[in-house]
């Protein structure tokens, strides 16, 4: 429902219909993680548009109707639910739900058209999406964030729009990018982890004439953040218990000054310094409403700017004038205000606007446009339209009624997180095949589940084969409730060696501390623990206990947009004691395991991987099958 009034949403399917892409994302494409655009939010845009059109049909309770059925249902037999409710399979419920949309942007479409839009002209990118351009006076460079298979980076252009090579150039989770007023440096924000649990964004300053970066705040929770006129000075958002701040900073001592909480209704956004001592900041209540507010950040005092447009975001000031965006006519567009009461726009775009910069001197705004392969920075002239917009209306967000709801009642009790309720097993995937021997069959069924907290992990897995008349099973469980997250696993498997008569069966069961490390190496891993483990055979049985301690490395990451790591490297170290418990030997047994990927020089995605595997068990004593593996450990 939410995702329908979205303006973010509106303007992404205006973008699909505008480019005849809409009916390209078929069902199982919409019900996916695919590399291209929108990525990840496939199955919240098109399962909000599917659902949207299931409740104006037939009601706002057929979403707990089909939940319901389609619980008791086994596993992939997906249609009857929907065929009882509409007499209609998914494929046509969707398709039905594509052409409500089509209509709705269309006709959004030939209302804005009634007014020339602004002409766009799409700044040339190797990634998926470009956003956040700032533009330097001081120096007539540009520069954005760059979002390049799945990584974003920083990118800068010369007043000639040719790329700047930059050494040490910052990439990772980067989000607001501006330039100093007056010397060549870029302020960003980055989130990273700060322990082996928790990830928080501060604030960096990358010098181009250096090319280093300098970290301005430790675990700061900071966001949109923005330099004073004289550069002296940061102010930003920063995060703490389900609320947000305004903060600024005094680069000189790096004193870090609070001066607004937002409380747990409301949202802080955008702030940026009006003058030495006036910070100009959006404030979004419980129920959407926006506000423009003035805060003294010496006597904390807060006044209501009576500027009233929708959505003000992504405050600026240029001189004596205050740029912002806003979705006053259904779209967001760029605005510029003289007298904090009154404003009109400069731009009037089909989709939307978002992050952007302005070029006074040369006339140019910069700015992130909604296009239908994702966000893209764009130019265009500065000439704002003559008149008033066109106003347009979403057809989908007025199926919906809405009833103002009682204030929170947010209290600073707290109580013992409880998890049980999240752990029952909510799914199972069956899996049949064919067996190893061709005379059987093979089946396995698999369930999973966590809090939302990832506090309690749970995997198990059974399989059974027919032609050998065998069952396998694993199960793993991790908690980290404690200082010390601990691990119990168990897996029974086995292997047949020549014919189906000859079969070795395996077991192992263990519990392991994993100690966090993270203040030695952040990519560093540990864990110990004690293992038990039983081998049989139709000729022989044996059984060993011991102590193990396991050490990793792991210096590689895989993406959405790749196939495989294309750089990095990892290692993985086990020792074993393992102490006899019957018919067999002590033995000590080392595993070791290391691969790198290499793509320097190659194609885009052509990647080289090399891999090495050891055994040494330090008894020469022993049976070949207590110290040989061919298994890799990654």
């Amino acid at each position: 429902i939410w995702r329908t009034r979205s303006k973010y949403q509106d303007a992404t399917l205006r973008a699909f219909v505008m480019d005849y892409k809409l009916f390209q994302y078929t069902l199982p494409q919409a019900n996916e993680v695919l590399p291209s655009w929108p990525y990840g939010s496939r199955p919240y845009l098109f399962g909000s548009l599917i659902w949207s059109e299931l409740n104006t049909e037939k009601g706002i309770k057929s979403t707990d109707y089909i939940v319901n059925r389609q619980a008791e249902r086994f596993p992939y037999a997906l249609e009857t639910p929907m065929e009882e409710l509409t007499e209609k399979r998914y494929e046509s419920l969707y398709t039905q739900s594509l052409f409500s949309v089509q209509n709705n942007a269309q006709n959004q479409l030939k209302e804005l058209q009634t007014k020339t839009p602004t002409e766009l002209k799409e700044i040339k990118q190797k990634g998926q999406n470009s956003f956040s351009p700032s533009w330097s006076n001081a120096f007539n460079l540009l520069a954005y964030l760059e979002q390049v298979d799945g990584e974003t980076e920083i990118t800068v252009l010369n007043s000639q729009m040719q790329k700047i090579k930059l050494k040490r150039k910052p990439t990772g989770s980067l989000s607001n990018l501006e330039f100093h007023p007056t010397e060549k440096k870029l302020l960003y924000t980055k989130a990273d982890l700060v322990d082996s649990k928790y990830k928080f964004s501060d604030i960096y300053i990358y010098n181009l004439e250096t090319q280093k970066s300098e970290k301005i705040t430790q675990s700061a929770r900071a966001r949109e953040a923005h330099f004073s006129e004289d550069g002296k000075k940061i102010v930003f958002i920063s995060t703490f218990k389900g609320k947000t701040q305004v903060k600024w900073i005094n680069l000189a001592d790096r004193k870090i000054t609070e001066i607004a909480d937002s409380g747990f209704e409301n949202r802080f956004q955008s702030p940026i310094f009006w003058s030495s001592e006036e910070v100009l900041v959006a404030k979004r209540n419980s129920l959407g409403q926006q506000t423009l507010l003035s805060i003294n950040t010496q006597t904390r005092e807060q006044k209501t700017v009576n500027l009233a447009f929708t959505d003000i975001r992504f405050l600026k000031k240029k001189g004596s004038l205050l740029y912002f965006t806003s979705s006053q006519n259904g779209v967001h567009n760029i605005y510029v205000s003289q007298d904090l009461q009154t404003a009109k726009p400069l731009t009037h775009v089909l989709t939307g606007l978002w992050s952007y910069d302005i070029d006074l001197n040369h006339q140019v705004v910069w700015a992130t446009a909604m296009t239908s392969h994702g966000f893209h920075v764009t130019q265009s002239t500065l000439s704002a339209p003559q008149g008033a917009l066109p106003k347009i209306s979403n057809q989908l967000e007025k199926r919906y009624k809405f009833a103002n709801t009682p204030r929170l009642n947010v209290t600073n009790e707290t109580e013992d997180y409880s998890a049980g309720q999240y752990l029952w097993p909510s799914y199972w995937i069956p899996y049949i095949a064919s067996s190893s021997s061709s005379k059987g069959v093979y089946v396995q069924a698999q369930t999973s589940g966590h809090d939302p907290l990832h506090i309690h992990e749970y995997t198990v897995i059974a399989n059974y084969e027919t032609d050998l008349q065998k069952g396998g099973f694993s199960g793993l469980y991790s908690n980290s409730a404690w200082a010390l997250p601990f691990e119990l696993g168990t897996r029974k498997f086995y292997q047949t060696f020549g014919n189906t008569k000859n079969i070795i069966d395996y077991q192992n069961s263990y519990v392991s501390v994993l100690p966090d490390v993270f203040f030695i190496h952040k990519k560093l891993n540990l864990e110990l623990g004690l293992q038990f483990e039983t081998t049989e055979s139709s000729t022989q049985s044996t059984q060993h206990k011991g102590a193990f301690l396991q050490t990793s490395y792991i210096d590689y990451s895989q993406t959405l947009f790749q196939i495989s790591p294309e750089s990095g490297w990892g290692t993985l170290w086990r020792y074993e004691n393992n102490q006899t418990v019957k018919n067999s030997e002590n033995y000590d047994r080392l595993s070791v395991s290391a691969l790198g990927y290499y793509s320097y020089g190659l194609p885009t995605h052509h990647v080289l991987t090399s891999r090495i595997n050891g055994v040494h068990t330090f008894q020469t004593d022993l049976l070949s099958r207590f110290g040989s593996s061919n298994s890799t450990q990654f």
